[in-house]
């Protein structure tokens, strides 16, 4: 019975926390993260990321339900500037800040050899998409 309701519990949390997420992205969370993430200050810096890791991982989670085919919250950050300035906070002297955007860019998006070897880090040799990664020659694909 303790179980039962243990999961009804978990169940019911997970939708509340689907469902406040995407209410404030449908209030404009997205773009006031991605304008915050050209601030100098660690700290905010830090939770601004770990509010749109969190949004990313709903956003996951729904396309791997079959809700849609992408995360459409990676494509709205992409689509606010805020890949660029994810991958511009590899460049933070702040090594949180720097793992964190790694960790957003290699679990969510494609990572390309000169973004993640420009931090003296080992080349990537393959492309990583949503937790997949698929092994080609280096500098086989160039985006952008």
């Amino acid at each position: 019975m303790l179980l039962c309701s243990y999961a009804s519990t978990s169940t019911n949390l997970l939708l509340t926390y689907h469902l406040f997420a995407r209410y404030l992205v449908s209030q404009g969370c997205i773009n006031a993260f991605c304008d915050i993430l050209g601030h100098s200050d660690t700290r905010v810096l830090i939770v601004c990321l770990e509010g749109l890791g969190n949004i990313l991982k709903v956003g996951e989670q729904e396309k791997d339900s079959g809700a849609c085919d992408v995360n459409m919250y990676a494509q709205m950050i992409e689509d606010a500037d805020g890949l660029d300035k994810i991958e511009d906070l590899l460049n933070n002297d702040n090594d949180m800040v720097y793992q964190m955007a790694a960790h957003l860019l290699e679990t969510f998006w494609v990572v390309e050899d000169d973004v993640m070897a420009s931090e003296g880090n080992a080349p990537q040799t393959g492309i990583h998409n949503s937790n997949q990664q698929v092994s080609v020659p280096p500098g086989v694909f160039k985006f952008g």
